[in-house]
């Protein structure tokens, strides 16, 4: 499950320090992680990957012209 796995990256201090600060997470030894923000955040990227991913798709293509 991504989610698992995402979790356990920041867990571990995996997660570049920039992802973190993205995420609003300026003191990872102070913040509480919960599978369920977790599991929330992999299904908003999963479900928003598509779309930007077509996007992405299409500027190459248009740029390649």
């Amino acid at each position: 499950m991504a989610s698992d796995t995402l979790f356990f990256r920041i867990s571990f201090g995996e997660a570049a320090a920039s992802d973190l600060a993205q995420m609003g997470v300026t003191d990872i030894d102070s913040c509480e992680l919960s599978y369920e923000v977790v599991e929330e955040a992999v299904r908003h990227l999963c479900h928003e990957w598509v779309p930007v991913q077509k996007e992405a798709e299409y500027l190459v293509e248009d740029a390649a012209r």
